[in-house]
């Protein structure tokens, strides 16, 4: 059945392409006032206006407020012919769905690398109280940057009983933690449970429980343990199957404590399979008999080098390696522990690129290129351990309400590293904060003012203000109350000031017979 391509949703113009969902459909469309591209997702199915609705509308705002690199930003909400939309970034790239489904050559590195990208963005979403619940291949795109995005965060609660029992149906119940089968309560731990499926699935093609219907598939998710990895992989990482055990847990306390944790093992666990693959690369090159030999095969450390996160530091540990092994005087143990000191840099592992440099340094105490090295990795060292503690003190002073104190320390961050954009995001969060709570406390004002009016009988003057309360937020609490009752009050009093004006005319009117 075709897919109608509607000209406009809400103030969007609209054109194309449209895919078909299971719960609705997503359109490209442009926003005429900013003129950006952007991408608007529908909702179909019935909605209770009084409550379903609402529950909707709560849940994206919640996720409007996410700022972070890995999760997808919300523009706008609202309703097109009964269903509600979400507007949201234009993104380019593909679902992870659709990529596992064509069949997409991904590496084992790139695989563990999208799941630690999805726990860096659930971490994040969980710090600010709001969890996904319906983490699957089909919420996570794979963009052409690289980068991974994670959206829908705050919409399945919003929707009504039938349209997400819909959406489970797409992704779940292969997706879903035992508590949400079972309907018991439910927290972030579950979103961890669901990104181990997703990552189990990414390594093995498989399904940690698997069943001929439904019901078999929640009975083997609810009561059983996932089957070994190694069942289907025989060549799994080591120390994978100890990561996923955990993250699938059937109790939620025996998970990981936190999606933090669980991308942290993920990431020592990718460093080690770097290190692994660089080291093979390096026992070729440091066995190789010829000079001419060793400097061709150099290009074969790309691969493992090309999954780090700064390619331009690959790119010159590459170079430098090849401009080294042209030099007689270096030992190959020096080569070797340089290079590996070079790579753990790249990889922010700055205990590891110590370690490595002071161990070439005692070889090759002289060596100026090394000294430089432990220098860079020394200053680098201090300027990440600033960035996170100032980063943690804004989001204290946040959490605390002290916006003043978390904006300079969001300064000081990115005073630290202008590109980091986590600092960058909290500061825009509590510039936001500091607005809004600006305009809250005007608010509070003009309604404290109308009401010293409305007690002196000045309803006039009190509706004035409060129309000006209005114009900041039409919604803010007790408003439109005081504005209903000083429109009462100013009838009443207009109707006083007739009757008081008729009575005097009658008197009048009787006095002079």
């Amino acid at each position: 059945m075709s897919t109608r391509l509607p000209s406009r949703i809400g103030k969007y113009d609209v054109f194309g392409p449209v895919v078909r969902g299971g719960v609705g459909a997503v359109f490209t469309a442009i926003d005429p006032q900013l003129y950006r591209r952007v991408t608007i997702k529908t909702f179909a199915g019935a909605f209770t206006p009084s409550a379903d609705l609402r529950n909707f509308s709560r849940g994206a705002q919640s996720a409007a407020n996410l700022q972070h690199p890995n999760i997808v930003k919300i523009y706008d909400v609202g309703v097109h012919e009964g269903s509600p939309y979400v507007v949201m970034e234009y993104l380019e790239g593909e679902g992870l769905d659709a990529a596992l489904k064509d069949g997409r050559n991904l590496s084992l590195l790139e695989r563990i690398s999208i799941v630690i990208q999805v726990c860096h963005g659930l971490a994040y979403a969980h710090r600010q109280g709001i969890p996904h619940h319906d983490i699957n291949p089909a919420k996570i795109m794979l963009c052409r940057d690289g980068r991974i995005k994670i959206f829908d965060f705050g919409i399945v609660h919003g929707l009504n009983q039938a349209v997400t029992r819909r959406a489970e149906e797409t992704g779940g119940p292969i997706y879903l933690a035992p508590e949400q089968v079972n309907s018991r309560s439910v927290d972030y731990r579950a979103d961890i449970f669901s990104a181990g499926v997703v990552l189990y699935q990414l390594i093995s093609n498989h399904f940690p429980f698997e069943g001929n219907s439904a019901a078999t598939t929640i009975f083997k998710l609810v009561h059983e343990s996932p089957s070994p990895i190694s069942t289907f992989h025989e060549l799994s990482p080591h120390g994978i199957e100890a990561i996923l055990f955990r993250a699938m847990a059937n109790s939620p306390e025996d998970r990981y404590n936190s999606a933090d944790d669980f991308a942290s093992d993920l990431e020592h666990l990718l460093g080690q399979l770097k290190e692994d693959q660089v080291s093979r690369e390096m026992q070729k090159l440091l066995s190789s008999p010829d000079q001419g030999e060793s400097v061709e095969a150099q290009p074969s450390l790309a691969p493992a080098v090309d999954e780090t996160d700064q390619q331009s530091n690959a790119i010159q540990l590459l170079a430098d390696g090849q401009s080294r092994f042209q030099q007689d005087e270096v030992s190959k143990p020096v080569i070797g522990l340089w290079m590996r000191a070079e790579k753990a840099l790249a990889d922010g592992q700055f205990e590891e690129a110590r370690e490595h440099a002071e161990q070439a340094l005692a070889l090759d105490p002289d060596d100026t290129d090394l000294q430089e090295l432990w220098e860079t990795i020394r200053v680098d060292a201090e300027r990440t351990e600033k960035l996170h503690r100032v980063l943690n003190i804004a989001q204290a002073a946040q959490i605390e309400g002290n916006l003043d104190a978390a904006k300079k320390a969001a300064e000081e961050a990115i005073e630290v590293e202008p590109n980091n954009a986590e600092a960058k995001a909290l500061h825009q969060l509590i510039c936001r904060d500091i607005v809004e709570g600006a305009r809250q406390r005007q608010i509070e004002s003009y309604l404290k003012d109308a009401r010293q009016e409305i007690s002196s009988g000045r309803f006039s003057g009190a509706i004035e203000i409060l129309r000006r309360a209005e114009e900041l937020d039409p919604n803010a609490p007790g408003l439109q109350p005081l504005i209903r009752m000083a429109l009462s009050s100013q009838q009443q009093e207009l109707r006083r000031k007739e009757i008081e004006n008729l009575s005097s005319l009658i008197e009048d009117a009787l006095n002079r017979d």
